[in-house]
């Protein structure tokens, strides 16, 4: 093994200083961010709840939360043999549901559009289910590698997930959710639409937790590229599913496959304008300066009479 790695923290590895700000325990936050092993219960099945919180909560995420099953074994998706330890197959390893203990299958809760932390759900019920791709998870954050799953051990080369785990800290992700598109419906109107397309995720964008969000930042510039005119638009998850919250009224998440068009008409002067729309991503928006990085942008060039 090497003594030194130059790399990143998963939000997996840094779970115990996320469940920050508390003065006490929180056990609706411990039985996530410390989990205890569990079984992983059926996709179809109701009654999906959350992990039971690990008696020992100075380690977060570990490997054990969820390869360790509640009688002692190792659970992995392919077999052993020469392994110091009992072992078990478990397929459900690769499969979305095991996913679902912890990202957003809450009993009792049911889908509610717009929700926080109810990304399985929106997943199972906007793509899944819907049959706009057959993709669980793992096909997209813990994209396959060939490596030793045993570093140590006399083992060949095995394809497996890397766990690493991207999701909305990871600019790769961001870039490939979300298109922007502009449409000038009448010519020479001062008429513009903007269709917001959720092309690449499987679940709602933003996601999870409800200080995520995107910025739609759209910006019309005369032929001097002198700015004339401003608009905002701000997607989020909410506490409740309801678009009003301490940030005030915005936009309920883009849904799986969801296009959602916004029309705005700014008051131009007759004339040619230029009109730029960028979308961009935000972990915080609850911060002061909340920190925004671009996905995507389109540009379109307009007459206004």
């Amino acid at each position: 093994m090497p003594a030194k790695v130059s790399s990143s923290a998963t939000a997996h590895a840094t779970a115990l200083s996320e469940s920050r700000g508390q003065d006490k325990k929180d056990f609706h936050c411990d039985s996530c961010h410390f989990p205890d092993a569990f079984n992983i219960t059926d996709k179809g099945a109701d009654g999906k709840t959350k992990p039971k919180t690990a008696a020992a909560v100075n380690g977060g995420l570990t490997c054990a939360s969820c390869h360790l099953t509640p009688d002692g074994n190792i659970r992995a998706s392919h077999s052993t043999s020469g392994a110091p330890h009992k072992t078990v197959v478990e397929p459900a390893l690769q499969s979305s549901v095991m996913c679902g203990h912890c990202h957003g299958y809450q009993s009792p809760d049911k889908r509610v559009p717009g929700k926080m932390f109810q990304t399985f759900l929106e997943w199972q019920e906007d793509y899944y289910k819907p049959g706009l791709g057959k993709d669980q998870c793992q096909d997209c954050h813990m994209p396959r590698t060939l490596r030793k799953t045993a570093e140590d051990f006399d083992v060949p080369p095995r394809s497996v997930g890397r766990h690493t785990w991207t999701g909305a800290h990871s600019r790769q992700r961001h870039l490939s959710s979300l298109s922007v598109t502009i449409v000038q419906p009448y010519e020479n109107k001062q008429s513009l639409d903007f269709a917001v397309v959720n092309i690449g995720a499987g679940h709602s964008v933003p996601t999870g937790e409800p200080s995520r969000a995107v910025y739609l930042q759209v910006e019309v510039s005369d032929k001097k590229g002198v700015s004339t005119s401003r608009k905002e638009w701000m997607f989020a998850p909410t506490t409740d599913g309801q678009t009003t919250d301490v940030m005030g009224p915005h936009e309920a998440s883009i849904r799986a496959g969801e296009e959602r068009t916004l029309h705005w008409d700014p008051a131009l002067a007759p004339g040619e304008y230029t009109v730029k729309a960028r979308l961009l991503y935000c972990t915080d928006r609850f911060q002061t300066k909340p920190a925004k990085e671009e996905v995507t942008s389109a540009t379109l060039v307009i007459t206004a009479k």
